[in-house]
């Protein structure tokens, strides 16, 4: 299951990106018209405003995936790493509760809009559905993915298998519970010093 939803996560990453860069395309094209032929993209705020839901919420999953989420350890640095876990837990476990309301209240959004045909007034009337879709379906894929983790938060602080308890799927740098940065950068310091001493 963990293997398919990082496909997802990688999936509407990909979408997200590629939206970034009509969004890109479209301010181009409109300010270059605008000021060469007087001629600016109809509704380009509009659009990018519509479009900017998409890239907002479709990465969400594969960010908590990577628990890269802005995090406040300030009054956690002290706690053993067991500790830090199970405050971990708790807090997934809130979050998946809130952020199921959400999903829930997201999905009634885009349905009511898809049945009223609810557009956004201008020279093109752009449909409101497409984003609130796209909302929907990133606050949906957000909340499995908390469900996840909190799952096996909970499965590795009952084994007491530290590996569960990191991020979901691989990232550039060591993201566990195990290690702190200071203690990263004291190790690779050190293997770097063995290394010269070595030549």
């Amino acid at each position: 299951m963990i293997k398919a939803l990082n496909r997802i996560d990688r999936g509407l990453m990909l979408v997200a990106s590629v939206t970034l860069i009509v969004m890109m395309l479209i301010t181009a094209v409109s300010v270059l018209g605008r000021y060469f032929f007087l001629m600016p993209i109809p509704d380009d705020v509009t659009a990018n405003e519509l479009l900017l839901v998409v890239v907002a919420f479709l990465p969400l999953g594969l960010v908590q995936a990577r628990r890269e989420h802005i995090m406040v350890n300030v009054f956690t640095e002290w706690m053993s790493r067991r500790a830090k876990a199970t405050l971990d837990t708790f807090g997934l476990f809130v979050g998946a509760a809130i952020f199921s309301f959400v999903a829930w209240a997201s999905v009634e959004s885009f349905l009511r809009a898809a049945e009223s045909g609810a557009y956004i007034e201008g020279l093109l009337n752009l449909p409101e559905s497409p984003a609130r879709l796209a909302l929907a379906v990133g606050i949906g894929i957000f909340t499995l993915r908390l469900i996840v983790n909190c799952l096996r938060n909970l499965v590795g602080l009952a084994a007491d298998r530290p590996e569960l308890l990191g991020p979901d799927v691989e990232v550039p740098w060591d993201a566990s519970f195990e290690h702190s940065a200071p203690e990263r950068e004291g190790a690779e310091g050190g293997g770097r010093a063995g290394s010269r001493r070595e030549r």
